[in-house]
């Protein structure tokens, strides 16, 4: 996505929100459900032949769980698990190195440890 794009898509009741910002090319993606155990997409797919970089993460929990953000499909675990109580955040976690893939043109997913609300903001970029 890029410039001010929004894109919508609802699948199985997951509601996926992403967003560009041309200004410092950096796209948060925002991902919000109510049954989240199973992985759900949460950013969009990086630009081709490139990886995805996150900057900032934001979560906010209704349900006492730990949340984990990984790779798509390899399963690589790049931020996580961390525990949350319930009824917390929003809460921010600014990486002070980058948070990567090791694998080029994959999105990030979340994973929930049981089904409650939550909403992740990830702030990410592509690069080579």
């Amino acid at each position: 996505m890029s410039g001010n794009q929004r894109a919508q898509t609802t699948t199985d009741g997951i509601q996926n929100t992403a967003q560009g910002h041309s200004q410092h090319d950096s796209r948060p993606g925002s991902q919000q459900d109510a049954q989240h155990s199973a992985a759900a997409q949460c950013t969009d797919l990086p630009t081709t032949g490139q990886t995805l970089v996150v900057t900032d993460v934001i979560i906010s929990v209704d349900t006492a769980m730990w949340v984990k953000i990984e790779e798509q499909t390899t399963g690589n675990v790049i931020w996580g698990p961390h525990y949350f109580p319930a009824n917390s955040g929003p809460m921010q976690f600014t990486p002070r190195g980058k948070l990567k893939h090791s694998t080029a043109n994959k999105y990030f997913q979340v994973i929930t440890s049981v089904a409650g609300n939550i909403t992740c903001d990830l702030y990410y970029f592509s690069e080579p």
